[in-house]
């Protein structure tokens, strides 16, 4: 009888041996779908790392850009008026105006640039507060 219990008891550990395996087995299961999941996750995070860094360098580039053109556009350095008339005033006399003329209309045309640039900056912070 001895030998029957003994046999029993063996295969009861034996049972709860498999079960414990089983149970490794189904968590090690699930670690690996949870490793794919991570892995997938991470190679999205990357492709959105990847699209922000050409939009980042796109408006760079493009910043960079507006940046010249106003560099172009806006008068270096703002003091006082200064006449664009030739040196030789009595023979180009009328010349002189003109060139007076378009350089105020210029001026004219850059401020309002200028204030149309602030109040639209002006609006989206307003915006966005």
């Amino acid at each position: 009888m001895e030998t029957s219990g003994e046999f029993n008891q063996l295969c009861n550990q034996l049972f709860e041996c498999q079960c414990a395996c089983w149970a490794w087995q189904g968590a090690y299961a699930t670690q690996a779908d949870r490793n794919m999941q991570l892995c997938t996750e991470i190679e999205q995070l990357r492709s959105l790392v990847d699209a922000q860094q050409i939009r980042i360098a796109h408006v760079t580039k493009e910043n960079q850009r507006l940046n010249l053109l106003m560099g172009h556009l806006m008068p270096r350095d703002v003091g006082p008026t200064t006449n664009y008339c030739s040196t030789d005033a009595d023979s180009n006399e009328g010349n002189g105006e003109t060139a007076e003329t378009e350089k105020s209309e210029v001026v004219q045309r850059l401020e309002t640039i200028v204030e149309l640039s602030d109040g639209s900056s002006n609006t989206s912070k307003s915006e966005q507060e």
